[in-house]
């Protein structure tokens, strides 16, 4: 600026108009001087205008040769800007020429403190331009101080100097440096403070010029936050630019390195902002720029376009940018042999770097099981991540569910990315896998439908992580609260059946039967999974197609216990029952079926075979309600009684021929006073509710005819405290049979126990829905 100052000051002219115009002897050179002056024409003779020729280009010559001595030699630039200024009456805006000792006490009158001298000269020693930091006290970081200024001061004297620069430092915001550098997954505290720059310090370079960093530090609960500005000085015009900032989670400061291979030998730029295992390096090119006190400039290598058009370098420009930066490189290899443009040099060169620190990392024995599959997830080694996941147990196999439901979407865009490009079954396997943490199985089979119809191979793989999730989420000893269907069988197939696998070093017995056993086949109708009751067909259960048992003796809390009782399913309390142990388990579609060895029951015949009812001990517990016969609750709530009557009369019409004439409940209650009523609370308002069974004997004793002749199978109606019907089975629920009333669980919440003729079911009162279901 000080150059440029000088020169305005000096290339001040006349405005000369140079109009030659002939004569009738020879030519001459006219001057307009003034058209005030009416001094006329002036004529100079051809050897005087020679002379003026050669003292103007003597001029020029002189004064650019000045400019140029005076860019180079500082001292002389400074003296004559100062007496130029006083020559033309501006006063100097140098500072005086003063020691180190008066430049700190200078800047300590001015409240702030001076910072550790920074030596600007290319030996980086103290016989050149020096900087000073100006600090001051910083209410955003404990015991720290933040540059507000840099100083740049060039010697002029023996152990003197004058202030030849000065610029304003501000900090950076905290919204950039805590800004996540490579994925959302970044946790870093933001509160929208400006966060101080603290230190100096210069980088040892070949780069032309004197390279600064200016850096600071946020704490955070894992790792510091690094952050900065590059400053670039130029010492030809004691210029300071500020070049960029920069922020790495790592803690990482920049460096300057050769990376780009060009003819230059300048190194570029490096900022590593790897996280968690996720290569991102900015690479930053010193390139010229238009712009005198400082004409070079930081530009950052990108790949955001493919600088060449071709198939394969167009494709690992998308698997760059993506983060698959080894299958990238792999693309490259049949480009790059035959030389590449400088453009697209910087870009395979910048894919290399990348290349080589993702497979660094996947070749690292990780701890972690998650880690050592996301290493070689995100270098995109598809294959190597799949032979590792299915080395792993059950337990790190879930680890990896946990990481692929977390992920932000980084694994999933590289799965994209490379189905774009390539079709690899592996990376379909993977995208598979993610959706089955995030959304499901069913989810990844439509995935995996859309795409291409799934292998065989890539089922097998889904249903191992299906039983990782399902083994691992499932309580370690939930109990067994089992209800289902039985029936005997008069033999077995063993290879039908799935054992669990007996404990190492143990062989697993065989499916045989002990003396007075037989086999019972329970097909499972309900069962809690210690959250709540699942019905057949279990469409939420992840059930493996693989043969494995170990996930459905865990679900099933048959690990904890695997006895389970074997009931003859008849009206009232009395239920003959038998004690059997579960032996193995099957899988048939989304139904699960127990094969169970236990005593026999002497009332089971080929007849009531199909009606034996199969529970564990934890399942449910018969409720013995209180009882009661009409006629006797007629004497305490007659109202209720003469309420109830008519309605449980017509009922009794949907089975039997209704007589000639209606009677009236005095008339009903003399021929079904008798009746027994099961009194209990069911839907949960402490007030009992009325529970009538009727079977074929009690409607023989008031001589209806019944409208089937078939045999009549008992049916039951249930009246609410208020005499509404709210359960028969004579007309809504026409198509079961009560088999009992029953505390479910642990809780023991009221249910009824449902034979549904094909299947045992449970039903519990809705009272927002005022019915069972």
């Amino acid at each position: 600026m000080r150059v440029k100052k000088i020169n305005d000051q000096i290339s001040d002219t006349s405005n000369v108009d140079q109009d030659n115009q002939p004569d009738d002897t020879k030519p001459k050179v006219r001057v307009y001087v003034s058209p005030q002056s009416k001094r006329g024409i002036v004529r100079i003779s051809p050897q005087t205008a020679m002379t003026a020729l050669v003292v103007t280009s003597a001029l020029v010559f002189g004064g650019v040769s000045l400019s140029m001595w005076l860019i180079i030699n500082q001292d002389a630039n400074l003296k004559l800007n100062s007496y130029l200024n006083k020559l033309i009456g501006i006063e100097s805006q140098q500072k005086s020429t003063l020691t180190l000792a008066q430049i700190e006490a200078e800047i300590n009158k001015s409240k702030f403190v001076p910072g550790q001298i920074v030596f600007l000269n290319s030996n980086n020693n103290d016989q050149g331009d020096i900087l000073i930091p100006v600090l001051a006290s910083n209410s955003n970081c404990d015991n720290c101080q933040q540059i507000v200024e840099l100083r740049v001061y060039h010697p002029v004297e023996k152990e003197k100097y004058q202030l030849v620069s000065q610029v304003a430092v501000t900090g950076l915001d905290e919204s950039f440096v805590t800004s996540p550098v490579t994925h959302p997954e970044s946790e870093l505290e933001n509160s929208g403070r400006v966060l101080p720059l603290t230190t100096v310090v210069r980088f040892n370079t070949k780069a032309a010029g004197i390279w600064l960093n200016l850096t600071g530090e946020l704490p955070q609960r894992q790792q510091n936050v690094s952050y900065g500005r590059i400053v670039h000085y130029n010492p030809s015009t004691s210029h300071l630019s500020a070049m960029l900032s920069w922020t790495n989670p790592a803690g990482q400061p920049p460096y300057w390195e050769e990376v780009i291979d060009n003819d230059s030998d300048t190194p570029e730029l490096v900022i590593n902002q790897t996280v968690d295992l996720e290569p991102r390096f900015a690479v930053y090119q010193v390139v010229p720029r238009k712009f005198l006190p400082d004409p070079i400039d930081l530009e950052e290598v990108s790949i955001q376009q493919p600088a060449l058009d071709h198939p394969s370098y167009i494709k690992a420009i998308i698997l760059a940018k993506n983060g698959l930066w080894s299958n990238s490189w792999k693309h490259l290899q049949s480009v790059i042999k035959d030389g590449v443009p400088p453009v697209a040099q910087e870009q395979v060169d910048l894919i290399k770097l990348h290349s080589q620190a993702a497979q660094a990392e996947a070749k690292k024995a990780w701890a972690s099981a998650s880690q050592q599959v996301l290493a070689q997830l995100i270098n995109g080694n598809w294959k190597e991540a799949l032979e590792v996941f299915q080395n792993f147990t059950s337990e790190q196999r879930y680890e990896v569910a946990d990481l692929l439901k977390k992920d932000s979407g980084r694994l999933w865009k590289r799965v994209e990315a490379n189905l774009r490009v390539d079709s690899n079954e592996d990376a379909r396997i993977w995208g598979a896998l993610i959706l089955v943490a995030k959304q499901g199985e069913s989810k990844a089979n439509s995935w995996l439908q859309e795409t291409s119809s799934g292998s065989s191979r890539i089922q097998e793989v889904l249903e191992q992580l299906v039983i990782a999730i399902a083994e691992t989420e499932t309580p370690n000893n939930p109990l067994s609260q089992i209800i289902g269907s039985t029936k005997v069988l008069t033999k077995i197939n063993p290879s039908e059946w799935l054992q669990l696998e007996a404990p190492v070093g143990e062989k697993t017995p065989s499916l045989t039967l002990e003396e007075q056993q037989v086999w019972y086949q329970v097909q499972i109708d309900t069962f809690n999974d210690s959250t709540t009751w699942q019905q057949a067909p279990f469409s939420n259960l992840k059930v493996p197609l693989v043969k494995s048992a170990k996930q459905l003796w865990k679900v099933l809390g048959l690990n904890t216990d695997g006895n389970i009782l074997i009931t003859l399913s008849q009206p009232g309390s009395d239920k003959p029952t038998a004690m059997a142990t579960v032996k193995a388990v099957q899988l048939e579609g989304r139904g699960i079926k127990l094969l169970a060895a236990g005593e026999a029951l002497a009332e089971v015949t080929p007849n009531n075979n199909s009606r034996l009812l199969a529970h564990t001990q934890t399942a449910l517990r018969w409720l013995e309600p209180n009882l009661a016969t009409l006629a006797d609750l007629n004497q305490i709530q007659p109202q209720l009684i003469s309420a109830m009557l008519p309605k449980l009369w017509q009922e009794l019409q949907n089975v039997a021929v209704a007589p000639s004439k209606k009677p009236i409940p005095p008339e009903i209650l003399q021929q079904i006073g008798l009746f027994v009523v099961q009194q209990i609370d069911l839907n949960g308002n402490n007030q009992p509710d009325f529970v009538i069974t009727i079977n074929q004997a009690m409607l023989a004793d008031l001589k209806i005819s019944l409208k089937d002749k078939q045999q009549f199978k008992p049916r039951t109606v249930i009246f609410s405290d208020t005499g509404s019907v709210i359960y028969s089975e004579f007309s809504t629920d026409s198509q079961q049979s009560l088999t009992g009333i029953a505390g479910l669980g642990v809780t023991e919440s009221t249910a009824l126990v449902v034979d549904q003729f094909s299947n045992y079911t449970l039903k519990r009162w809705s009272s927002k829905k005022q019915k069972f279901e």
